[in-house]
C-alpha cells in the first residue's frame, strides 16, 4: 500500500511545525539566557565585556562557516537526521557551557560545540516546512518564527530564576539537558524525508546557491536586510539586558525580563499577524511582502536611535516594545519572500548561503558592543552601539524601496 507524502498529509505538516517550534524555542531561549547572565559569568570567570561578546561572536561565525556544509546536507541528504544531530550537539555544548572555567573553555563548549550544532537546524528545517507547507507556509513561518520570541521571553525569566537560586551555571545544565530530552524526542517522531535525486557536492552546491542569490536583485537586497536585522538581533538578546542592569541599576533578573518580555511580546503579536496578512496580500500583488519588509524597516530606524537616546526607564522601555513590534513585522517574511523567489529545489542550500552571509555580518555585533562598552562606558558605549544600527537600518530600507520601485524579478 502506497503511503501519503508527507506534503499531503495535513496533520503531519501540523506536527512537524509543533517538534520544530519546540527546537527553535530552545535556541533562541539559550541566546536569551546568556544575555541576561553575563554579569554573573564575567564575575565568576573573570572576563570583560569583550571577551564575553568575543565568545558570542565566535558562535554566530561558526554557524555562519558552516553554513554551507549544512545547505549540502539539507539538499542532499535525510533532514530528520540533520536536525536531530543539530539539537544534540547544541545540548552537549550547552550542558558544558555550564561548565566552562575561563575563555577558552567557554569558547570551545559555547562558541564551537553550541555554534557547530545549530548550523545544522536552518536549512534542513526551513526547507522542510516549505515543502510540506505550501498554502499554508506564511503562516508556518510564520508561528516557527513566534517560537523565537516564547524562547527569548521564558527563558530570559526563567533563566534569571534558576540562576538566582542554583547559580548561573544550572540554567545552562537544565537547558541543555531539556535539549538531549527533545532530540530524542525528534528521533522518535520526525518522518524521514522521501529520497531526493539531487546529489551536488557541496562546493557544487555553494555555488548553486550563491548564483541563485546573485542572479536575483530583490533576493540580493534580501540578504543584506537579513544582515542588518541579525546585527540588531544578536546585539539586542547580548547587552540590552545589561544596559537596563547598569543604567538603571537593575538586578540580572529584573533586567533580563524587562529586555525580554515587552520586545518579544510585541514581536510575537506582529509576526503572527503579518504571517497571515502577508499571504492575503500577495495573492493579490506580488510585491505585497517587500512592500511589508520596507514599511517595517521604516519602523525599525527610529526605534533603534530612541533606544539609544531614552534616559527615562519607561521612555527606553516603550521604545523596546515598538522596536519588538516592527521587528516582528519584518521577520515574518524573511524567509518566505526568499523562497518565493528561488527554485523549491534548492531551497536549502540557499538559505544556506543567505544565512550564513548574514551570520557572519551580523557576528560581529556582540563584541563591537563589547569593544564600545570597555571603550566608553557601558551605558555610554551601547547607547552608541544602538544609534549606529539605526543608520544601518535607515540603508537597508533604501535598498528594499529600491528593489519595490524598479525589480521586474519580484517574488511570484
Amino acid at each position: 500500500m502506497k503511503m501519503t507524502p508527507p506534503a499531503h498529509n495535513d496533520h503531519r505538516k501540523w506536527e512537524l511545525l509543533a517538534w520544530l517550534f519546540a527546537t527553535f524555542f530552545l535556541y533562541y531561549g539559550d541566546r536569551a539566557i546568556f544575555g541576561v547572565l553575563l554579569g554573573a559569568m564575567a564575575g565568576s570567570l573573570q572576563l570583560s565585556p569583550r571577551e564575553l561578546g568575543l565568545s558570542n561572536t565566535l558562535m554566530l561565525g561558526a554557524i555562519a562557516l558552516l553554513m554551507p556544509l549544512a545547505g549540502y546536507v539539507g539538499d542532499n541528504l535525510n533532514r530528520k537526521w540533520a536536525i536531530v544531530f543539530s539539537l544534540t550537539a547544541w545540548s552537549l555544548g550547552t550542558v558544558l557551557t555550564g561548565a566552562s572555567v575561563g575563555l577558552v573553555s567557554l569558547i570551545l563548549f559555547r562558541s564551537l560545540l553550541t555554534g557547530c550544532g545549530e548550523s545544522f537546524y536552518t536549512p534542513a528545517a526551513y526547507s522542510l516546512l516549505a515543502e510540506r507547507h505550501r498554502e499554508s507556509r506564511g503562516r508556518a513561518m510564520a508561528i516557527h518564527q513566534a517560537a523565537l520570541y516564547f524562547g527569548v521571553i521564558t527563558s530570559g525569566v526563567a533563566g534569571g530564576w534558576v540562576a538566582a537560586q542554583w547559580g548561573w551555571r544550572w540554567a545552562f545544565f537544565v537547558f541543555g539537558g531539556a535539549g538531549l530530552l527533545l532530540a530524542a524526542l525528534l528521533a522518535w517522531r520526525l518522518e524521514s524525508d522521501a529520497p531526493r535525486t539531487s546529489r551536488r557536492g557541496v562546493l557544487d552546491a555553494v555555488r548553486a546557491g550563491l548564483a541563485a542569490l546573485a542572479g536575483n536583485p530583490a533576493a540580493r537586497v534580501f540578504c543584506l536586510c537579513f544582515a542588518v536585522i541579525v546585527c540588531i538581533v544578536n546585539a539586542y538578546i547580548t547587552w540590552a539586558p545589561r544596559l537596563l542592569e547598569t543604567k538603571y541599576g537593575l538586578t540580572a533578573r529584573a533586567a533580563g525580563a524587562q529586555a525580554m518580555t515587552g520586545h518579544h511580546v510585541a514581536a510575537l503579536l506582529a509576526v503572527i499577524a503579518g504571517g497571515y496578512l502577508s499571504d492575503r496580500l500577495a495573492r493579490r500583488w506580488p510585491g505585497a511582502r517587500v512592500a511589508l519588509m520596507l514599511a517595517a524597516m521604516i519602523a525599525i530606524t527610529p526605534c533603534l536611535w530612541w533606544l539609544g537616546s531614552a534616559d527615562g526607564f519607561w521612555s527606553v522601555s516603550a521604545a523596546m516594545v515598538v522596536l519588538g513590534l516592527a521587528r516582528g513585522a519584518y521577520e515574518c517574511n524573511t524567509h518566505v519572500s526568499l523562497f518565493d523567489a528561488v527554485p523549491a529545489e534548492l531551497r536549502a542550500v540557499v538559505v544556506s548561503v543567505f544565512a550564513m552571509i548574514a551570520l557572519l555580518v551580523g557576528s560581529t555585533t556582540p563584541w563591537v558592543f563589547g569593544w564600545l562598552a570597555e571603550v566608553y562606558g557601558v551605558v555610554d558605549g551601547l547607547s552608541l552601539g544602538f544609534k549606529c544600527l539605526a543608520g544601518l537600518a535607515a540603508l537597508a530600507a533604501v535598498a528594499l524601496a529600491h528593489v519595490l520601485l524598479t525589480s521586474r524579478r519580484l517574488p511570484q
